[in-house]
């Protein structure tokens, strides 16, 4: 997995994440990441929604592999 303060600006990445009080584990691609405030943008895969996550709420953070299929 790869250190979220680690990515390359350009490459894509998705990540697990936990969002609001139920915590329930979600997984989705890192739109944008602000070091400064510690937070990503994140769009869920299974629903298209997008969040505003704390980094600390997200882990196995890894680099996209896209297939054409």
């Amino acid at each position: 997995m790869i250190d979220i303060l680690d990515i390359t600006p350009g490459e894509t990445y998705a990540c697990k994440y936990k969002l609001g009080e139920d915590k329930e584990e979600k997984f989705g691609l890192i739109l944008l990441r602000d070091v400064d405030q510690k937070l990503v943008k994140l769009q869920d895969l299974s629903s298209s929604e997008q969040f505003v996550v704390s980094f600390n709420d997200i882990w196995d953070v890894d680099e996209v592999e896209w297939v054409d299929g």
